[in-house]
């Protein structure tokens, strides 16, 4: 299922509810034919669809953008980029992600509000780094003809492509490290890959195969720099 029919299911399931609702609210008598049919629970789910309609439906947009970008779905980062709302929305993913990067530096000895603290500011730093790579390489040594894309929508979806960087919280566990920060590494790599492709119309995927390793490798000498740095302050 892709990311255009997932939020046409959610959206038309959204709006049915809150029809229903409003429809009672404003006639006593089928609001009072409403609770007698209706089970509890429904109502109660009601009740939820309509506090969703009343932020317009931003909430359940972010999440399905979230899930797209973690299941590669080029319609979300088409999304994403057309969207110009979704700046926000990039923003709190990034964010998520560095925390997640505070939780998974207990992995690797880093305890406490300074380990917390470290593994945050690396996460952010590496994100960074991977960002500016990528739009650099991405609009100029390997740009395409038909490449067309401006600042703020590459930031738009580079921030959803660093969405499976969330997981990277799995990296608590020590024996799980090495393997989560495999897997996530692959995972953020991949996305980036779509995310690159989609933003910058791009014709060939090695390309943007190309420009998201490139910026991955600088990412991770910025990651390690600053981990070495801060792990010799915290000690």
């Amino acid at each position: 299922m892709t990311f255009d029919s997932m939020r046409s299911n959610w959206r038309a399931t959204m709006w049915r509810e809150c029809a229903v609702l409003s429809d009672a609210r404003k006639n006593p008598l089928k609001a009072d034919y409403y609770a007698a049919v209706t089970p509890r629970r429904r109502i109660q789910q009601g009740r939820l669809w309509h506090g969703i309609c009343s932020v317009q439906g931003m909430v359940p947009a972010f999440f399905m953008r979230f899930l797209g970008a973690l299941v590669l779905d080029p319609g979300a980062y088409e999304n994403i980029e057309a969207d110009r709302r979704s700046a926000m929305q990039s923003v709190v993913v990034v964010m998520a992600v560095c925390v997640a990067g505070g939780v998974g530096a207990v992995g690797f000895g880093l305890s406490g509000i300074a380990g917390f603290a470290t593994g945050a500011i690396i996460a952010l730093g590496a994100w960074l780094a991977w960002a500016v790579t990528i739009i650099a390489l991405g609009t100029g040594p390997f740009a395409e003809p038909q490449t067309r894309s401006d600042l703020p929508e590459l930031l738009r979806v580079l921030g959803f492509a660093a969405a499976p960087g969330v997981f990277v919280a799995l990296a608590a566990m020590p024996a799980a490290a090495p393997v989560v920060i495999s897997v996530v590494a692959a995972w953020l790599i991949a996305s980036a890959v779509v995310a690159v492709r989609q933003a910058l119309d791009y014709r060939s995927t090695a390309r943007a195969v190309a420009v998201c390793v490139a910026g991955a490798a600088l990412s991770f000498g910025v990651m390690s720099a600053v981990a070495l740095i801060f792990s010799q302050k915290v000690s």
